[in-house]
């Protein structure tokens, strides 16, 4: 799975097929453009704002359409503090949903390699963006406890020797070690 920023090709690729998957699979197709409004929105926005949204998604291979969207968000903290990337939110597409709730392993296992790619990807994707940290957010408490197991993990894992792992309230705070 690879971690990208969305452009406007990529972004019509993926809003047709969301609707698409939402027709087949009994969702609301409605839903859809509500839940990657805000991706055109940052598409066509010319503000440089002290907080920057930032459309990325998670693609497989050469593929032009999202299987998961990530809402980040690029806060300038001033020439003092720096600048922290957050990622907001990570939405699954309709398709991935609908058979995560049928408890298919192949969606499971899609959704937690998405998840994965969107957190690294976005560790990465800071130093593009001139930002020392990142922030992932429990925007419930089912998602803060993955967020505090991932930090474990990260923790234990001898391969982040060089990223330091913390909570922070609702956050799951990284930064580099050095």
């Amino acid at each position: 799975m690879e971690f990208r920023q969305f452009d406007e090709a990529s972004y019509q690729a993926t809003l047709k097929k969301w609707r698409e998957e939402a027709e087949t699979h009994d969702c609301f197709p409605e839903e859809v453009e509500r839940k990657l409004n805000w991706i055109h929105c940052s598409l066509t926005s010319n503000k440089q704002e002290q907080h920057e949204v930032i459309p990325y998604g998670v693609f497989v291979g050469d593929s032009n359409i999202a299987a998961a969207t990530c809402e980040l968000v690029l806060s300038h903290r001033g020439q003092m503090n720096g600048k922290w990337l957050k990622l907001l939110k990570v939405t699954l597409s309709p398709e991935i949903e609908s058979l995560i709730q049928e408890d298919n392993y192949e969606a499971i296992a899609t959704a937690v390699s998405a998840y994965k790619a969107a957190t690294v990807g976005a560790y990465n994707a800071r130093l593009s963006h001139a930002a020392d940290t990142l922030k992932l957010f429990g925007r419930d408490n089912d998602q803060l406890k993955f967020l505090m197991t991932l930090m474990s993990f990260i923790k234990e894992d001898p391969d982040n020797s060089s990223l330091v792992a913390s909570k922070e309230g609702r956050w799951l705070v990284l930064r580099s070690a050095t």
